[in-house]
């Protein structure tokens, strides 16, 4: 999830956020006083799906147990249309269901129960540079940081930012080619746990992508994909990673 919810974010919640591929009921609420500037916010249950079930669908309210997730983003959008694209955002996500704290026990020796703080996000994407003669290829850019509660969150921030080019080689109007870098960064008490425990463990994970995009035909697409991951799930026993994959696309 790093270039897409950020790893922050996605990490959170006993499986996860309310997002794809395991959604849940909710309400959001989206105001844009002008044309350039929006505020949304969103209200949703606090377990998506069900977590003994990842293939079923529950919808349950339980205040107490499942709490909720809520979450409040204020931005700036500026289309394309308006001349080159931008968008910065703020954003603030919260539940209210307790969870296991990593380190501290109660009397009983299970993990206390804590009442997590809020995380946060800061995002900004934008068109870098367009071709004068050829509007459709160019360079754009992101770049995104977020905090989570180190209490309770294995990572207690991430950043990542990319570069994505169209058109980059000549003929290949269409073409895609994207470079980005994810960094999450274990939070103090997580290590410390790990050390009390016996278990080494690195401060942050790097994974860099390359990947380039090839449309061959109007129904048919193919997509390149090679990551180099340092120090994978920040475990200094497991060496660094190389995968590379391709992805095919049909349009019936």
């Amino acid at each position: 999830g790093g270039f897409g919810t950020g790893v922050d974010l996605s990490q959170s919640g006993r499986s996860g956020p309310c997002t794809y591929p395991t959604s849940c009921l909710g309400l959001r609420l989206r105001y844009q006083p002008t044309p350039n500037h929006y505020v949304q916010a969103a209200v949703m249950e606090g377990t998506a799906g069900d977590p003994d079930d990842p293939y079923g669908t529950r919808i349950r309210f339980d205040y107490d147990e499942e709490g909720l997730f809520t979450i409040a983003e204020v931005g700036f959008l500026r289309g394309a249309d308006e001349g080159r694209f931008l968008r910065a955002a703020l954003g603030v996500w919260h539940y209210s269901a307790g969870f296991d704290d990593l380190r501290e026990v109660n009397a009983s020796g299970d993990p206390r129960q804590r009442h997590i703080k809020p995380g946060f996000y800061a995002l900004l994407e934008s068109e870098l540079y367009r071709e004068p003669d050829r509007p459709t290829e160019g360079l754009s850019g992101f770049v995104r940081i977020g905090t989570a509660d180190p209490n309770v969150h294995q990572v207690g921030r991430y950043a990542s930012a990319g570069l994505a080019s169209t058109g980059m080689f000549p003929g290949r109007g269409d073409d895609v080619t994207a470079l980005g870098v994810s960094v999450p960064v274990n939070g103090s008490k997580f290590k410390a746990a790990r050390r009390q425990a016996g278990s080494p463990v690195d401060d942050k994970e790097l994974a860099i992508e390359l990947t380039h995009y090839v449309p061959l035909l109007p129904w048919f697409s193919v997509q390149f994909d090679a990551q180099y991951i340092i120090n994978p799930g920040t475990d200094p026993a497991v060496a660094d990673a190389l995968l590379v994959g391709l992805r095919c696309q049909f349009i019936f």
